[in-house]
């Protein structure tokens, strides 16, 4: 969104400097008259991506003092806790799972529409949230470093189907949000049991074919979904 308002503010732009050369005073005097209101609108109009600038460049001078040590350790537990988590509910009956972890790219908008949680992440509250039934299990969980931010988010579903299969809400959701951020998403499927991950608008899904593969090899799924969860967070 924001980078559409700004192919505007260019256009925009290219009109006063057309003005300029061909002499139209009028449209001249109607943007130097309307120049300040334009500065408050685009300050206000901006404000969530000023404020996710301001909150990543703390987060970046932060992290280069520490030598980024603490980054590196707060994503490989992230992950150890999400793949374990995303296993457990794959192998129970009735549980789905629809997981981000976040990227570079704030999804405060989603955030705010579900419950704020500001939790350590881990797996054992993961699968309470995704139990059947639970108030917040058909939402989505917003991970954004080691922390769980929200949980019961809603998020846009993608109206095209790169995979060639008929989704479900979940995989469509999680094919939505990748295709408007950077972030990961891990997929529980609550009538198959198979795990997938979503980035970039692809979703990957040959983790495991059925509920029966964790029986005899439940640490290769992991050790598959950990690695190609690092290296789509790295």
């Amino acid at each position: 969104r924001a980078y559409t308002l700004f192919k505007g503010m260019i256009l925009i732009a290219l009109i006063v400097m057309i003005a300029a050369l061909t002499g139209m005073e009028t449209i001249l005097w109607i943007f130097r008259n309307i120049s300040t209101v334009v500065l408050v609108a685009l300050v206000v109009i901006f404000q969530p991506e000023i404020r996710d600038a301001l909150d990543k460049l703390g987060s970046t001078v932060f992290d280069l003092r520490s030598g980024g040590r603490s980054g590196h350790a707060a994503l490989t537990n992230t992950i150890n806790e999400v793949v374990e988590a995303a296993c457990q509910i794959a192998q129970q009956e009735k549980d789905g799972a629809l997981i981000i972890l976040e990227g570079s790219t704030r999804l405060g908008e989603f955030e705010k529409s579900g419950i704020a949680l500001d939790a350590r992440v881990s797996s054992s509250l993961l699968t309470n949230i995704f139990v059947d039934r639970s108030p917040l299990h058909d939402g989505a969980v917003i991970i954004r470093g080691d922390r769980i931010v929200a949980a019961g988010c809603k998020l846009p579903l993608s109206t095209t189907d790169k995979t060639g299969l008929r989704l479900g809400t979940r995989h469509r959701a999680a094919l939505g949000i990748t295709e408007l951020s950077d972030c990961v998403v891990v997929v529980v499927s609550e009538e198959r049991h198979v795990i997938s991950v979503a980035n970039n608008g692809c979703l990957k899904r040959d983790y495991n074919k059925s509920m029966a593969d964790f029986a005899t090899g439940e640490k290769e799924i992991q050790n598959r979904l950990r690695a190609d969860l690092f290296l789509l967070m790295t």
